[in-house]
């Protein structure tokens, strides 16, 4: 009996020790957890007060300015927001066919300008490449597209090559060429951005009306922006749009005011 006794003494004690390092163990990592977490603290208030006074002036001043703006398209908003927050100015990449023309006058020179005008080079960036007299094959199968996927645009404004395409290549097979180039940019910057619009309209062309309304259906279907901009021009059975292009179906300093006064309606949209 007394050894019986004994056994469950020792157990208790066992027990009550056993119970106490448990307890005093937690109140010690509870401790421990909180005195991390208030230093984490300091060190995020310290390394905010600690911020370089001129970069803090600067960036409050370029937030400040987005907000007096507000003209940006909501879908575009938060983009400039997070280059602020990076202390980055917004990459914005116009890529096309000659129909994008890098001349001074074409639609991208006065598309810049007014960006230019209104957000500054200290908000955004903006490069133009035209890849003249290529097909959308032609382009995937050189991978000409690679050069311009390294600079890891955060906007692609694309225009693909419809025209170019036009009397060679179907639409089906158009539109896997524009998915192959798009793929790669997105792989090149996942959080890109993408902007789809058609080339030029031109005169008497039905079945580049088809692809065009293709081309949309495409943007549509994969949530794409897309920007319609032959709202903007004489409807292309109507004599009258020749007067907006070139002999060569291009868009001459009429056709280009009328692209370029569609697209600034909709990157600076007026409050």
């Amino acid at each position: 009996m007394k050894n019986f006794l004994l056994v469950c003494l020792f157990i208790i004690t066992f027990a009550v020790l056993a119970g106490g390092k448990m307890y005093w163990d937690g109140q010690i990592n509870s401790v421990l957890a909180e005195t991390l977490s208030m230093k984490a603290s300091e060190q995020s208030v310290k390394s905010e007060v600690n911020e370089d006074p001129e970069k803090a002036a600067a960036k409050k001043e370029k937030m400040l300015k987005l907000d007096r703006l507000n003209y940006l398209p909501p879908e575009l908003q938060q983009k400039f927001r997070e280059k602020i927050n990076q202390d980055k100015p917004l990459h914005f990449m116009i890529l096309g066919s000659s129909s994008t023309s890098e001349q001074k006058g074409a639609w991208p020179d006065l598309l810049e300008k007014r960006l230019m005008d209104v957000y500054g080079n200290t908000l955004l960036n903006v490069t133009v490449k035209e890849i003249a007299n290529k097909t959308s094959t032609e382009i995937v199968e050189e991978n000409l597209q690679e050069e311009w996927v390294k600079k890891k645009p955060d906007i692609l404004l694309i225009e693909p090559f419809l025209l170019s395409d036009i009397e060679e290549i179907g639409i089906k097979k158009r539109l896997n060429n524009l998915t192959a180039m798009l793929e790669d940019f997105k792989k090149g910057n996942p959080d890109l951005t993408i902007i789809i619009q058609p080339a030029n309209p031109i005169y008497g062309a039905h079945y580049y009306l088809q692809d065009e309304k293709g081309l949309q259906k495409f943007a549509e279907r994969n949530k794409y922006i897309y920007l319609d901009h032959w709202k903007a021009w004489p409807d292309s059975n109507e004599k009258e749009i020749k007067d907006y292009l070139t002999n060569e179906s291009l868009p001459n300093k009429k056709g280009n005011e009328a692209w370029a006064k569609f697209l600034i309606n909709y990157f600076v949209r007026e409050i």
